[in-house]
């Protein structure tokens, strides 16, 4: 019963946050996309934090409160960000942003990221995983 008044107050904090935040100074649209991500990415990480507990002992599970955490992040995955992601609101247009500029994450990598066709996936060659 703890857990779910933890739940909903954490839920509700959140909610009133980013209620704050959109009234506060994101008065712009691109600002509210900016807050309306960061709104979003924090419902995830709050649902993600519980199931995260319980799969690491932290706390005692709870098949209500994981059935919980889990319908809400379905809920968020489900849910349309086309109006988050407007022109004006990448890393290289917002002040302070730590973003990394658009697609220089690839640039950066000591090696490409993608496999080669000529390389075994797991699901290719299973046993290769249990040899020694």
């Amino acid at each position: 019963m703890k857990t779910t008044r933890n739940i909903l107050l954490g839920l509700t904090t959140a909610a009133l946050t980013a209620g704050m935040v959109f009234a506060g100074s994101h008065t712009t649209p691109e600002g509210q996309a900016v807050a309306a991500r960061h709104a979003h990415m924090d419902l995830y990480q709050f649902n993600l934090g519980i199931l995260g507990n319980m799969a690491k002992g932290a706390v005692d599970f709870d098949e209500a409160v994981a059935m919980g955490a889990a319908k809400d992040l379905a809920a968020l995955a489900n849910m349309s960000q086309a109006s988050y992601w407007i022109p004006g609101t990448s890393s290289t247009d917002i002040e302070g942003s730590r973003g990394p500029p658009p697609l220089q994450i690839w640039k950066t990598q000591s090696r490409n990221p993608w496999p080669s066709p000529k390389r075994q996936t797991p699901w290719q060659k299973p046993l290769a995983l249990w040899t020694v």
